[in-house]
């Protein structure tokens, strides 16, 4: 076999050992497509297959980036950017984004990134990866660290998430141990200058191999399990990190009440009295942020993207603005603890103005509303607590009797996005509403029911100890059949699955509760009132769709009147539909609701709160801390030689005593294991000393070991030209390490 075949052969192997790592990379996608919901996962995993094959022709690194860098260029347009290219609109969007993301990042508030963004993120983070797995087991031939934080990352995801890596670990240890094989195969033949004959080790490994591996796996696979032996380590990690974060060591990020990430709800929340923002107003209501459509069974996601266009006034009506009262004035000063770009505002708005805000982009679809700045992006945040936000805003009248009177068709946009329910949602759901709306004729009847029918059973608003739902198990029906306690996010989740489960459109709703009045500032002419809004107060509730009418608030939450919701002339109301003793308005009438309710339970505060325990961290969170993490261990195995010369270096500037030198010189002898240099038992210092220099092409060793010699054998040896000495053990260590 000539040179040329033999290398051809070696790159072969390496290659195909390169391709199964692909493989492997696969499993890290796969959990966080489970638990996210990729929008477009079909993109990252044809990116990530462009990638790898880029790595497989060794082109020059200018040449491979650039490449990269172009696909993903062309995916970011062609997927999230209109056309024409370098229109009027598609050079707002990249303002936007530009604007957007760079605030975020200066407020280090991760998940405000927009979608965009966070597709660049994770298109550059596979580019690195198939650099990176491309240096490891091409290059080095060192594929043991990757297999095993492969093996640590599914572990984790199926230990603390909704991820059940049942068959990926199968498939895992059988494409690692044909890595393992190969890499091992290719290093003794490099090693040992050994001929390869394929054919051969084909037949008398690999093909016995894959039939172990099948058996094994099949056996694994369908054999019957025992059950667990030890405990599930989760609820003990999130007892620790409740007290860890009780003690209010947490860090800024996981002290924000409002999160935009709800893809896994549940689990017991914690108080945080920090204001976020004030807000002068005559009246008391809820200041709403965005509303999300669709439900997975675990929580609440968008269905599409953001479709941001510029706010003028009036753009966004949830109700029909003839509904509304007379026009009326409110002032939000955001404070220096707020952590969202996003604006709060009271419904009905109409105009909004801020002294540094350029203009605002709103969604209609989620109403949400975002400030935009051109020139002093990089201070935002600074520039939004430091100048108040002045609203003007017809606050809707709507009464009771016109919600009764409600008719009409649904437009068919409504119904496709506000009735959308999981495959998996249990039929008892669907029986349980039916029964609760029995005997109701109108929409505003049925929807009242439900609301009501928190408030009338045995349900208890409670925010500890609450537990997620079991890997295959309905949030929803979760809390309605068997827990019947929660806070905010269960009450709101829970109608609007039972709304829809009738066929009335509902959404989910995030932002905050009224808030505390602190101050009032009413003069002869006007009333007016100061209140502090803290992270405590971070809320959710529900809209329902009534046709001519628009999207009306309802508030399901035990403790929560839902009466500053929404201003009505009728304040005249049946007993049937508001029952005052049993939702109070207050912070005391909650207290003793719910020693009522449960005589042997301690007084449970009404506040909102403000971090879910170690189970529910954003996915975001986690993601970036482990691919963070990958990148430092793969940084430090790409130039773990380097770090290890400026250590040993640093360590040793000088050899000041012969007993300094005495160590150096013994540390030298194990790094020379580096180079499969090991001195062996019968062999004197002077015959090691040869044979290093002779492998290293040096005459280093050789001074170092006759001074050491006589270091060891004169009793009155002292070091001399320690500065030549130096030079020559510092000359030698960058000469192991290169």
């Amino acid at each position: 076999m000539t040179d040329n075949q033999r290398t051809t052969q070696i790159k072969v192997l390496s290659r195909v050992s390169y391709v199964l790592s692909l493989l492997l990379f696969f499993e890290w996608i796969r959990p966080l497509d489970q638990i996210v919901g990729f929008d477009h996962l079909n993109l990252f995993i044809l990116f990530a297959i462009f990638s790898f094959g880029v790595m497989l022709f060794n082109l020059p690194s200018w040449a491979a980036v650039l490449i990269k860098s172009t696909a993903i260029l062309l995916i970011v347009h062609f997927t999230f950017l209109p056309r024409p290219v370098f229109s009027n609109h598609w050079w707002s969007l990249i303002q936007f984004e530009f604007q957007k993301n760079t605030t975020a990042i200066l407020a280090r508030n991760w998940f405000q990134f927009t979608e965009t963004f966070q597709t660049i993120i994770f298109l550059v983070i596979i580019a690195l990866v198939s650099y990176l797995l491309y240096f490891w087991f091409v290059t080095m031939k060192r594929v043991f660290v990757y297999i095993c934080l492969t093996l640590v990352y599914v572990t984790v995801m199926d230990t603390f998430t909704v991820y059940q890596a049942n068959r990926s670990i199968i498939w895992i240890v059988g494409i690692s141990v044909f890595i393992l094989v190969i890499n091992h195969y290719l290093r003794k033949t490099i090693d040992k200058q050994l001929p390869i004959h394929f054919s051969s080790w084909l037949f008398r490994t690999i093909t016995p191999l894959i039939f172990i591996m099948l058996t094994i796996g099949s056996i694994s696979y369908f054999a019957p399990k025992a059950d667990p032996i030890w405990p599930d380590p989760v609820p003990f990690v999130t007892q620790v990190s409740e007290r860890f974060t009780g003690n209010g060591k947490t860090s800024e990020l996981g002290r924000s009440a409002y999160s935009p990430d709800d893809s896994q709800l549940g689990g017991s929340l914690m108080m945080d009295d920090t204001a976020v923002f004030y807000a002068e107003t005559p009246l008391e209501h809820y200041w709403r942020i965005e509303s999300k459509d669709h439900y997975t069974g675990r929580g609440w996601q968008r269905d599409t993207g953001l479709n941001t266009q510029r706010y003028h006034e009036g753009d966004l009506q949830l109700i029909e603005p003839w509904l509304g009262n007379d026009l009326t004035s409110a002032t939000v000063e955001y404070t220096e603890r707020v952590n969202f770009l996003n604006l709060v505002y009271p419904y009905g708005l109409w105009e909004v103005n801020h002294e540094e805000v350029d203009f605002f982009d709103y969604d209609a679809a989620t109403g949400e509303i975002n400030p935009t700045f051109s020139e002093h992006v990089f201070s935002a945040f600074e520039l939004l607590y430091n100048h108040p936000f002045e609203m003007t805003y017809y606050y809707p009248s709507v009464s009771y009797q016109q919600l009764k009177d409600a008719g009409g068709a649904i437009p068919h946009e409504i119904a496709s996005n506000y009735l959308q329910l999981p495959d998996t949602l249990p039929d008892r759901v669907f029986q349980l509403a039916a029964d609760i709306i029995d005997g109701k004729e109108t929409q505003y009847d049925q929807t009242v029911a439900i609301e009501r029918y928190f408030s009338r059973g045995n349900f208890k608003y409670q925010i500890e100890d609450v537990p997620y739902p079991a890997e295959g198990q309905d949030y929803v029906d979760q809390f309605l059949f068997e827990t019947q306690y929660g806070y905010c996010d269960n009450f709101s989740t829970s109608m609007v699955v039972l709304l829809r489960a009738v066929g009335i459109p509902a959404r989910w709703v995030k932002g905050f509760s009224s808030g505390e009045q602190i101050e009032d500032l009413s003069t002869v002419d006007q009333e007016l009132y100061r209140y502090e809004i803290k992270n405590s107060n971070a809320h959710s509730w529900v809209e329902v769709y009534f046709p001519q009418i628009g999207w009306i608030p309802f508030e399901p939450t035990i403790g929560f009147s839902g009466s500053d919701m929404l201003y009505s002339e009728n304040k005249q109301v049946d007993d049937q539909y508001v029952d005052k003793q049993e939702q109070p308005r207050t912070e005391e009438d909650h207290d003793m609701l719910q020693e009522e309710q449960a005589l042997d339970q301690e007084p449970i505060d009404n506040d909102r709160t403000t971090r879910r325990s170690l189970g529910n961290f954003s996915i975001w969170f986690w993601l970036t801390g482990i691919i963070v993490s990958v990148l430092i261990v793969g940084l430090i195995a790409i130039k773990w030689k380097q770090f290890l010369t400026k250590i040993i270096l640093s360590y040793w500037s000088n050899f000041e005593s012969n007993r300094e030198f005495e160590t150096a010189y013994l540390g030298l002898v194990k790094l020379l294991r580096l180079h499969k240099l090991k001195r062996r038992p019968d062999q004197t210092l002077d015959s090691f000393a040869r044979e290093v220099d002779e492998t290293l092409q040096t005459e280093l060793m050789t001074r170092l070991t006759n001074t050491y010699t006589q270091l060891i054998y004169r009793k009155d040896f002292q070091l001399e030209n320690k500065s030549d000495l130096y030079d020559d053990y510092q000359a030698l260590i960058k000469r192991i390490l290169t």
